[in-house]
Parts: C-alpha cells; sequence; structure tokens
C-alpha cells in the first residue's frame, strides 16, 4: 500500500511541476474536448448542430446571457449586480458564459478523473488539466451589458457569497464572452490508467469525493442513491402499492 501511494504521488508532483510558476487556476476535464467552453457554448452549439447549421459558431453568447440575465433579475432585488446573478445561474446550472475553474489542483484532478455516462466508449479516455495565468487575463467585478465593447477578451471572477460548493472547490469562475477560453493556457494530460487511483487517493489522503464536492442540497439530489433496499424488493413493492 505504502508503494502504491509514493507512486500516485510521484504522479501527482509530477503534474504540480508541469503547472510551473505563477498564479495559476486549474479546471479538470474528462477527456481532450475541441474547446475549453462554458455550457452556454455547448447547449446553443448543439442546437445549431442539430439544425443543421454551419460549422462556425453563428450566434453571439454574451447577447444570449445578456438577455439571460436581464429576463432573471425578476428573481432578485433591484439592487442585485449582474455578476451576483450571473454567479448565481451559474451555481444553479443556467445558460452564462462562466468557466469553473478551481485554485486547488487537486480539485481539478478529481474533475479530470470523475467520468460522465458514454466517456468509455471515447476515442480518447485520457482526461486533461487546464492551467490558466491568472496574470494574463483582467479581474471584472461588474459586467455592464450596456457597454459590450469592453468584453472582447477572456476575464475572471470572485464568486459572490458563501455557498459551501463554491467554499470547498475554491472556485473562480472564468468570463468567456465568445462562449469559450480565447486565452492561453496550458495542458497536462491526466492517464486514463490513473484516474481511479487518482480517486482513491484523493478521497482517502484530501476527503475529496463525490460527497464533498458536491455538499450542497443540488449535489445531494444528483448524486444520492438510496441503498438500504433493492427496487423490486417486498418492502419496495409495498410502498409503491401505498
Amino acid at each position: 500500500m505504502t508503494d502504491q501511494k509514493s507512486s500516485i504521488h510521484e504522479e501527482i508532483r509530477k503534474i504540480l511541476e508541469e503547472c510551473g510558476e505563477g498564479d495559476y487556476i486549474f479546471r479538470g476535464e474528462e477527456k481532450n474536448f475541441e474547446k475549453v467552453s462554458s455550457n452556454l457554448y455547448r447547449h446553443y452549439r448543439l442546437e445549431e448542430k442539430d439544425a443543421g447549421g454551419s460549422q462556425g459558431d453563428s450566434f453571439d453568447a454574451l447577447n444570449i446571457e445578456e438577455d439571460t440575465v436581464k429576463s432573471a433579475k425578476r428573481h432578485f432585488s433591484h439592487t442585485t449586480s449582474n455578476i451576483e446573478v450571473l454567479t448565481e445561474l451559474q451555481h444553479y446550472g443556467g445558460k452564462t458564459t462562466l468557466i469553473d475553474f478551481t485554485r486547488n489542483i487537486y480539485i481539478a484532478l478529481f474533475f479530470a478523473c470523475e467520468e460522465s455516462p458514454g466517456v468509455e466508449d471515447a476515442e480518447d479516455g485520457d482526461g486533461r488539466i487546464i492551467c490558466l495565468n491568472l496574470k494574463d487575463i483582467e479581474p471584472r467585478e461588474e459586467i455592464d451589458y450596456e457597454q459590450k465593447e469592453l468584453y472582447n477578451e477572456d476575464g475572471w471572477i470572485v464568486p459572490v457569497g458563501k455557498n459551501p460548493r463554491v467554499v470547498f472547490q475554491s472556485s473562480v469562475f472564468v468570463h468567456a464572452p465568445k462562449g469559450y477560453i480565447t486565452s492561453e493556457y496550458r495542458t497536462i494530460a491526466v492517464e486514463r490508467k490513473l484516474k481511479n487511483k487518482f480517486l482513491v487517493y484523493m478521497d482517502q489522503y484530501f476527503d475529496i469525493n463525490k460527497k464533498s464536492i458536491y455538499n450542497d442540497i443540488h449535489g445531494f439530489i444528483k448524486h444520492y442513491r438510496p441503498g438500504d433496499y433493492e427496487p423490486f424488493s417486498p418492502e419496495r413493492m409495498q410502498l409503491d402499492r401505498d
């Protein structure tokens, strides 16, 4: 066990060394996607493809985000800033140009190793860690949609509030007006064969797992699976009849 721990620790040390010096933030992705993109971009790009659109991006991500924020403001007080609305929308799974990053490389490694359904069938099963140096992009404290010309480049945002998931994940949002990262970034491959070992290692020594990562009611609803009885047990069937 000690040898295995040392081996995994060495692999993680290599990843940390690859990051180099700088004020980096990190994003873990389960495979090598074409772009580091926001959920807004992925949603509307898929719609465009389904409609038989061209391979270009004909939608304006920032305009769509503006419409979303303005429509969502009726659920907030009149003093709530656009940034506050945006970060809240992002937390609840809304379509924004925000992209989740973290200051904690172990959190990014978790997401690079955690696979979604269908990934095992992918041609390339390696994950990746995106390393973005904050000195290369500007901080944003607010977004003024009346001056969209100011937002041609990526910026970074510190999430508002003390949401437990945001706090545990050391979250930082990158605001990508085009819907995907245009700034230069580094990519570190996470080999598929090491993913399960990394997950076990981080669970045992850092308490980084699904329960701690998704430590709010939304994560509970998404990931909780009752384990006390089988779907077709007499107890379950009795409950269903009632």
